[in-house]
């Protein structure tokens, strides 16, 4: 957890080169190439150690090769269209299973519209291709409607 902290705090600095901070700390980009959107979460799936897993607010989750070096990323999950990001709803969180390298399966909490409310999901790697996620694979494993759209939580 505390690298996956720290990982996101580089994330959060990534329009910066080198940030010096006092007691001679220096935090530095640990993906100068890359810019992302919003980054809200950051994950290492089991199995999958050389890569790294960025959600985007708006609805997306990345994957990019876990170096300094990387310069691609690769889009495995959009399901913006069905994230309202008014106030502080959005894509708040993802986990995968304990089995990954296994069954594939990707945990996602986001806030829909119409009506306001919570999701957990679970999607599938896709058959065709198990570098990304199946989109139509969402299964809803529960909903909360919200009676306000701020403090919705996440990971």
């Amino acid at each position: 957890m505390r690298n996956q902290l720290y990982c996101l705090l580089l994330l959060f600095l990534a329009h910066t080169a080198t940030v010096h901070a006092q007691d001679g700390i220096a935090v530095e980009n640990a993906f100068p190439s890359l810019s992302f959107t919003n980054p809200i979460d950051f994950q290492i799936a089991a199995g999958v150690p050389d890569t790294v897993f960025i959600a985007e607010r708006g609805g997306t989750i990345q994957r990019i090769r876990n170096s300094p070096e990387t310069t691609e990323s690769t889009e495995v999950l959009d399901i913006s269209s069905d994230v309202s990001t008014q106030m502080e709803g959005g894509l708040l969180g993802f986990s995968f299973h304990p089995e990954f390298h296994v069954n594939g399966y990707l945990y996602v909490y986001y806030t829909p519209d119409n009506p306001f409310r919570s999701v957990i999901s679970r999607f599938e790697t896709d058959p065709e291709n198990p570098e990304i996620f199946d989109r139509d694979s969402e299964m809803i494993l529960l909903e909360i409607d919200q009676p306000a759209d701020n403090h919705n939580g996440g990971q």
